[in-house]
């Protein structure tokens, strides 16, 4: 298994595609499992993945097919408009700015714009904490629970009491993992040393003349 902490982040939208397909060739052709937060998809990367899994303040509102999300979400009032990203809007849903949008999109009136911009925060959390139950009823009613725990193997699993990795193998690995991170960071090498010797010529300075 791999996982990974929103791989996608600081990159051009381009590279964060060619990122993810290289992620699904790796899960398909692999024979891995890769779970993955991820930030902003595009709706091309968010096609592109195989299952889905929302959390809201903790809870899981949605766990299936990534395919069968935009159904789901419409089945329950909540339809993901045409031409719209699936991931922002998931996004707008599930988060409390999403409710002024709404509200802001029901009326383009000034008058009611600056109504909404100057709700109270308490009724925004208000409003959207009774959005967060109804999500989680949603799912818990829903045979999503139930298909996710259909594919749970349940054979016994025998664990290891210890790692049966010398220290020595250990060390060896990190050593050269650390080495092989240096030698692609030159820069970084050359600034620590110039570090190393700024700091040692200040201690000089600063203690020269002290007498222990």
């Amino acid at each position: 298994m791999l996982f990974l902490d929103e791989p996608t982040t600081g990159v051009d939208s381009k590279t964060a595609e060619n990122l993810v397909k290289l992620l699904v060739r790796l899960a398909k052709e692999g024979g891995r499992t890769i779970v993955s937060t991820i930030h902003q998809p595009s709706s091309q990367i968010f096609g592109l993945f195989d299952e889905l899994l929302i959390l809201l303040r903790g809870n899981i509102i949605y766990q299936g097919k990534a395919s069968s999300a935009i159904d789901y979400f419409g089945g329950i009032g909540y339809a993901c408009p045409e031409m719209t990203n699936p991931a922002d809007y998931f996004m707008q849903i599930t988060n409390e700015t999403g409710i002024l949008l709404e509200e802001m999109g029901k009326d383009n009136s000034l008058k009611h714009q600056h109504e909404v911009l100057n709700m109270k925060a308490d009724v925004v959390e208000s409003r959207f904490t009774t959005r967060v139950e109804f999500f989680k009823k949603a799912y818990f009613e829903s045979n999503l629970p139930q298909n996710a725990k259909a594919g749970i193997i349940n054979d016994h699993i025998k664990l290891r009491s210890q790692s049966q990795v010398s220290w020595f193998k250990q060390f060896w690995w990190l050593f050269l993992r650390k080495l092989q991170d240096e030698l692609r960071n030159p820069m970084e090498v050359k600034m620590k040393v110039l570090q190393t010797i700024v700091f040692s010529l200040i201690v000089m300075i600063v203690f020269n003349d002290v007498i222990i």
